[in-house]
């Protein structure tokens, strides 16, 4: 086929780990409520894990009535109080983060997404024409018969990137990979980042503003998108 997906170093997420969260989480979402809000301030770059339990206590409050929200917070508060530090606890919202997104995408296929894969597009005689140099994707879904589908780079924040020049050169990998991709199969694909923390014109704005990458070279997925992107099927069948 003409994208290849092989394995990388890069640890994949134990997303059972986190189920206890994400049961209540999916239901915030497909419930649209207002208890996001509260949720996404947790992966505010400045939040220490002190702040943190400030946040998640007040937000227990503030959602009296929503018990998924409630239910949520309670149990964000225990796995907060079993954290040792704050890089522990910003570790775990990391996962939480893309547990998220695998998540999601699961709920939109059916299927379990794949994890810490990178890619190599080949041409039809399968000669390499490109590769992401082997760095992987947190959630990929792909139709190895269509040629087409999903490749994520979930961040906790967009924001906490700025500067980071590793995490340029994979966006640059990715524009230039998502144009050889649409050029070669002619199929609209999903290749670009994705955070809860913020809306998708503020992530192309920090993209475009910081690394020289407009929104059209690669996809972007705020909170604000979510409810439309999962309504979009861009794969016949994951693999």
């Amino acid at each position: 086929m003409p994208t290849k997906l092989n394995p990388s170093s890069g640890n994949a997420v134990d997303i059972e780990s986190h189920r206890v969260v994400l049961d209540d989480l999916m239901k915030l979402i497909d419930n649209r409520s207002t208890a996001i809000m509260d949720f996404k301030d947790l992966m505010n770059p400045k939040n220490n894990l002190a702040e943190s339990l400030k946040l998640i206590k007040s937000s227990r409050k503030a959602h009296v009535g929503d018990v998924p929200a409630m239910d949520l917070f309670l149990k964000l508060e225990a796995v907060a109080n079993a954290c040792g530090s704050d890089s522990d606890w910003w570790k775990v919202l990391g996962e939480i983060t893309e547990s998220t997104f695998i998540a999601l995408l699961q709920h939109k296929y059916g299927q379990v997404p794949l994890q810490e894969k990178t890619v190599i597009l080949e041409n039809p005689q399968g000669v390499e024409i490109f590769n992401l140099e082997g760095k992987s994707m947190d959630a990929i879904v792909w139709d190895v018969d269509l040629d087409c589908g999903e490749m994520h780079e979930v961040k906790k924040a967009i924001i906490s990137r700025v500067g980071d020049k590793g995490f340029g050169r994979k966006l640059q990998l990715l524009a230039k990979f998502k144009k050889l991709a649409m050029k070669q199969s002619g199929k609209t694909n999903f290749i670009g980042v994705s955070t809860i923390f913020e809306q998708s014109r503020l992530i192309a704005n920090l993209l475009e503003s910081n690394f020289s990458i407009k929104e059209r070279d690669i996809d972007v997925l705020g909170r604000d998108r979510i409810h439309v992107w999962l309504g979009k099927k861009y794969v016949g069948k994951a693999s």
